[in-house]
């Protein structure tokens, strides 16, 4: 997953993917986000949208988030990371 800064991680070619897996989950992080906005019956919970992006460099963002959460963490049901 370092492809995205330049280190190949694949041998047989240089292509370096990771702008796409990064881009990949924000573009499908939109999308889910403006249909739960555009739909007509609204979520019964508050949904909080939060992504990081290059976690594999230590899980910075999620950390960060644990630390200094916007909302208590005993109030969160679901936590999906999907970088």
């Amino acid at each position: 997953h370092y492809d995205h800064k330049g280190e190949v991680c694949n041998p047989v070619d240089s292509i370096l993917n990771g702008a796409d897996d990064n881009a990949s989950g924000a573009a499908a992080l939109l999308a889910i986000a403006r249909a739960l906005a555009a739909a007509p019956v609204k979520p019964k919970r508050s949904i909080l949208f939060l992504w990081h992006c290059g976690e594999e460099d230590g899980m910075t963002g999620a950390k960060y988030f644990t630390g200094a959460p916007l909302i208590p963490l005993t109030q969160l049901a679901v936590l999906i990371n999907a970088d």
